[in-house]
């Protein structure tokens, strides 16, 4: 039961690491100010969410791991060859990607046994909630 909270874990750990790249790409490529530091502030939680789960999954006696991996290097190769620029569409795609993670999110957190584990992830899930909805205020500003 411990090593599959541990790689449950390890999952979230990557999608966190997937979405710190993303704003990355979405921060370079942003001309609104504003827009842009609240994306840097999502990217930031995002990067404390990984260092929460590290720690977690060191708990557990578990080793995290520290790339995003192969489905990071394609997505990055993807927002490559998309290089958005327009603000609105470069909102919209940060929303599709946290709802693809809450989607994940929850999906992982049906396969946590432990309860320690199952408080941080709903409290990243709600985090991530979070992002959606400032995301989402963005978007119709």
């Amino acid at each position: 039961m411990k090593n599959d909270n541990i790689s449950e874990l390890n999952k979230m750990l990557k999608g966190e690491y997937m979405a710190i790249d993303k704003y990355d790409h979405y921060i370079k490529g942003m001309q609104d100010n504003s827009v842009k530091s609240e994306m840097q502030k999502i990217q930031q939680l995002h990067k404390q969410q990984a260092t929460n789960i590290s720690t977690r999954v060191q708990q557990l006696g578990g080793n995290p791991i520290n790339t995003s991996g192969i489905a990071g290097f394609i997505s990055e190769i993807t927002s490559n060859i998309r290089n958005e620029k327009d603000t609105q569409t470069i909102i919209k795609s940060a929303i599709e990607g946290e709802k693809m993670g809450v989607d994940a999110t929850t999906r992982i957190l049906n396969n946590i046994t432990d309860e320690e584990s199952k408080n941080l992830i709903n409290g990243v899930m709600t985090e991530n909630k979070n992002a959606i909805s400032t995301l989402s205020n963005l978007m119709n500003n």
